[in-house]
């Protein structure tokens, strides 16, 4: 569908009369677990990465996981229900923290949260954590934290209009402002799709006929808020986030049993009021009160017409979920003393299902609980530390009527140091004690009469060690290398009984050892980035069918390059590299290896009128067949287009 003129002519005369408007300076610490600012000096936080709205623009990323796909150590991909995941070093979703604005999110069912389904409208930056972090991020962070953090504007007033056409067609509207000790921020986003196109050589397949991918069509639209005040030493805001969609669900292309599955309902919500007060110059108080609303509908159809639900496969599924819950910790600083940190979290999760229409609904309810203590030990001028331990509890409240499994607790600790050989060279050496609970759907699940309850499972426990150098070459170059090992014991996974029958277990051990390397350096022609990841993932359990552990790569390298002019010209190129990751197919049960892949991509802008920019990106130049899940193949050669502007 073409853009529309008149939009375009109006944006740009909007464009030109908001040419003169002040900059605005935009701050984020209120959303923030651990203020970032604190790493510009010598700290023992480890693996940090904060991918600004700058660099994911640039990408034109539309969602929080096209915001991390260029991320060292960190892998994207689309699962089977159509699902945006990632991992990081090895670590699965379900087993990384997700948080909007310093506030847990996840479906209280499986632990997840679709960050395909998240736009990054109202998104400042993306703070990731790997392997080591703060215990103010709470339970269930084993394989590290993603925090979702808002914008601010905090001085003038601003906006910015988004028209975007290309496989998706959107528009994206931002506003900001500040006046005295107030401020606000808000943001609304529409998107619709009739769906993705495949590559050419796409070969027909029993349930994929190659061009516009089968059942691959979405929409839906999401609107933020924010207002903040700063009365003296206190800060607070309260936040509103919704988001709503419905999608497709493409089929697996080769199996003998497709699923026709359609989310015709999918919308989450969440309330958030973060505060930070400063009472004494030795005394931080900081933390969130939030809740949070989700709620799915998942359609079964018979056939490929997704018109009718008369088989015994056929479905009408409800998920109606909410959390509440909240955070607080103090910062205690004294001239005697470095840093302590106090923490105090806790989330209460009910899940409501029903199997399908006409039946009764189900309900599960339990609440996580973290207390903590951290702290900060300067042993040398140029030598940090970091110890703490913290105590997570998983309480189940209410199994439907069933017998209560006894609550579970665990302890964990975690101790970093980094040390500043030179001005031009640092190091950090870490190890923690991390653990994850399993989730109501690990517990309990009967879905669809295959599952069988497990609701003795024990939580996921890792050890995760790292080394690291930071080496700043000049003003212009830097390299940073990490070795990590990560061993989980207790690993949850589906483990098949007969019958057509399977549960989840605890099956043993996993190994996930690697290497990360990332250089930036300032080319004659631009930036120049590039980042590799090298990892070795195995299951370790004792007489093991086999060592594999899916959709764990074992080589990603991502390379950049990019530069602007006075002219008002950019540009950026990008190259992906993905190789060696394993599957287990679906019909045969038996391990297969997909087929590596390469990415490249390319984008161009240029100022057109003030401070209007047309902007356009061709994505998978080469047109290259790919799968980020077996049997799931990914969208070819597309082109990307459309207008900015500041406002």
């Amino acid at each position: 569908m073409k853009l529309s003129l008149t939009l375009i002519s109006i944006l740009l005369t909007l464009a030109a009369v908001a040419g003169n408007q002040p900059d605005t300076t935009k701050t984020y610490n209120l959303g923030e677990v651990v203020v970032t600012a604190e790493h510009d000096r010598l700290s023992p936080a480890g693996s940090t990465i904060e991918v600004s709205s700058t660099a994911f623009r640039r990408m034109d990323a539309d969602n929080a996981a096209e915001a991390l796909r260029m991320s060292t150590g960190v892998f994207v991909k689309t699962n089977s229900r159509n699902e945006a995941l990632v991992s990081i070093r090895g670590f699965d979703q379900r087993q990384i923290a997700v948080f909007f604005d310093g506030a847990p999110i996840y479906v209280p069912y499986d632990g997840l949260v679709d960050l395909g389904e998240l736009s990054v409208a109202p998104i400042g930056k993306v703070i990731v954590t790997k392997g080591f972090s703060s215990m103010l991020y709470g339970a269930n962070a084993m394989g590290g934290t993603i925090n979702l953090v808002t914008a601010e504007t905090r001085s003038g007033i601003s906006g910015t209009l988004r028209l975007q056409g290309g496989p998706a067609r959107s528009i994206e509207l931002t506003h900001g402002g500040a006046d005295g000790n107030i401020y606000w921020f808000a943001s609304g986003n529409y998107a619709r799709s009739e769906g993705i196109t495949l590559p050419r050589s796409t070969p027909a397949m029993r349930n994929e006929d190659g061009g516009t991918r089968n059942n691959s069509q979405f929409g839906g639209f999401s609107a933020f808020g924010k207002v903040g005040v700063e009365f003296g030493d206190l800060h607070a805001a309260v936040s509103l986030f919704h988001t709503e969609s419905d999608k497709g669900i493409p089929p697996q292309v080769s199996t003998t049993r497709p699923r026709y599955w359609r989310f015709t309902e999918w919308k989450k919500s969440i309330a958030n009021l973060a505060h930070q007060w400063t009472p004494t110059n030795f005394l931080v108080l900081k933390g969130n009160v939030f809740y949070e609303k989700y709620r799915n509908v998942l359609d079964s159809y018979d056939d490929a017409t997704y018109t009718t639900q008369r088989s015994k496969s056929a479905f009408h599924s409800t998920f109606d979920d909410h959390s509440l819950g909240a955070s607080l910790s103090a910062t205690v600083a004294t001239p005697l003393f470095e840093p302590t940190r106090l923490a105090f979290l806790y989330k209460h999760d009910v899940h409501t299902e029903q199997d399908n229409a006409g039946n009764p609904f189900k309900r599960f309810n339990a609440s996580t609980l973290t207390i903590g203590v951290e702290q900060e030990l300067e042993i040398a001028g140029d030598l940090v530390a970091l110890v703490g331990v913290h105590h997570d509890r998983l309480i189940p409240l209410f199994a439907n009527s069933a017998a209560l499994r006894p609550s579970e607790g665990s302890w964990n600790a975690q101790a970093g140091m980094a040390w500043r050989v030179t001005e031009a060279l640092r190091m950090h050496a870490q190890i923690a004690r991390k653990n994850r609970f399993p989730t109501l759907k690990e517990l309990y699940s009967e879905a669809l009469g295959k599952n069988v309850a497990n609701p003795q499972l024990a939580s996921e426990r890792s050890v995760n060690t790292e080394l690291g150098i930071t080496l700043r070459l000049d003003s212009a170059a830097s390299v940073c290398t990490s070795v990590f090992n990560n061993n989980v014991a207790d690993l949850v996974q589906i483990v098949q009984l007969g019958g057509g029958k399977q549960q989840f277990q605890n099956i043993g051990t996993a190994r996930m050892t690697g290497v990360e390397f990332e250089v930036q350096h300032e080319t004659p022609v631009g930036l120049g980035t590039l980042s590799y990841t090298f990892l070795d993932a195995k299951n370790t359990t004792f007489a093991a069918a086999s060592n594999k552990l899916e959709y764990k790569p074992e080589h990603v390298l991502h390379l950049g390059l990019t530069d602007s002019y006075e002219t008002g010209l950019s540009w950026s190129v990008e190259a992906s590299y993905v190789a060696n990751q394993h599957a287990v197919d679906p019909d045969s049960r038996k391990w297969t290896r997909l087929r590596e892949y390469l990415l490249l991509g390319a984008r161009a802008s240029q100022t057109l009128l003030g401070n209007a920019k047309g902007f356009v990106r061709i994505n998978n130049i080469t047109d290259t067949y790919y799968e980020t899940e077996y049997g799931f193949p990914q969208a070819g050669r597309n082109i990307v287009f459309g207008i900015e502007a500041t406002l």
